[in-house]
């Protein structure tokens, strides 16, 4: 269409000649909207959404939220833990000592979790090398260590650790850590404010939309468990990707719906 990603204006004396008055505007990629009912009109089935808005139903495709799940931290599970953020096929020495790589013929899958013995520089790369001696290129692994509780945070407080440049999330009580994740945060321009933050205020479900002159237009009716901690920067559950360990928000710290929902209730909000 000539209007881009841009919304049609609610308005009927600010629309353009060609659009009917009954639009309201454009469902672009990257809208996601809230199923209320479903209609039959004229042979031809709508959906209503939260916002009382009617959509051909021909035209939306279900959304299924990831499955992803992060790892409990336990005294018998320790940290560091590593995450498979890229699938990488794996390599091993071509023979003791050498610094020739063969393929192992292994591809671990992207999300899971492995058990690395120490970080090795061979040639211009750096790898994770395993007990067997089988290797695996850095960028491919999200490592989370274990981080100093921060000035301000109470000895028996609930707070999270997250790691831009890792991709991760560690939530604490006090000292010790209890649940390690792979998360998405912003993207440039959009980048995830750093510092030390507190809980504003926390949604179950919440809207999110924005319409960037040069960024895809997007809105997203109910983004589950929102918890705001810089204006409009919140962590909160992304049903839309599974792209966790990836750089890709408008500046959120995307989470799996699951471990959204488990940290909604593990922190609370204090202004």
């Amino acid at each position: 269409d000539t209007h881009g990603k841009a919304p049609i204006p609610t308005r009927v004396s600010e629309r353009p000649e060609e659009v009917p008055a009954v639009v309201k505007e454009y469902l672009n990629a990257g809208y996601y909207v809230t199923v209320a009912g479903e209609h039959v009109k004229s042979q031809r089935r709508f959906i209503r959404t939260n916002r009382g808005i009617y959509a051909r139903k021909y035209q939306l495709q279900e959304a299924e939220g990831s499955s992803f799940r992060g790892q409990v931290v336990s005294k018998g599970s320790p940290l560091p833990k590593y995450f498979i953020r890229r699938s990488l096929g794996m390599e091993r020495r071509e023979s003791e000592g050498s610094d020739i790589l063969v393929s192992a013929e292994i591809t671990p899958e992207r999300r899971s979790v492995m058990a690395f013995k120490r970080r090795v520089r061979i040639g211009n790369y750096d790898y994770f090398e395993r007990d067997d001696g089988t290797l695996i290129r850095a960028y491919a692994v999200s490592e989370i260590r274990r981080v100093e509780r921060p000035p301000g945070v109470g000895a028996d407080e609930r707070w999270v650790h997250v790691d831009l440049s890792e991709q991760t999330l560690t939530a604490y009580e006090g000292d010790e850590a209890i649940l390690a994740t792979l998360v998405s945060t912003g993207r440039e321009p959009g980048m995830t404010p750093e510092g030390v933050f507190r809980i504003q205020s926390k949604f179950i479900t919440t809207a999110m939309r924005d319409q960037p002159p040069e960024d895809d237009a997007y809105s997203i009716e109910d983004v589950p468990w929102t918890q705001y901690f810089d204006q409009n920067i919140a962590l909160h559950g992304a049903f839309w990707h599974s792209g966790f360990g990836i750089v890709r928000s408008h500046g959120c710290v995307n989470l799996s719906p699951s471990d959204a929902r488990w940290l909604f209730g593990f922190l609370s909000s204090r202004v």
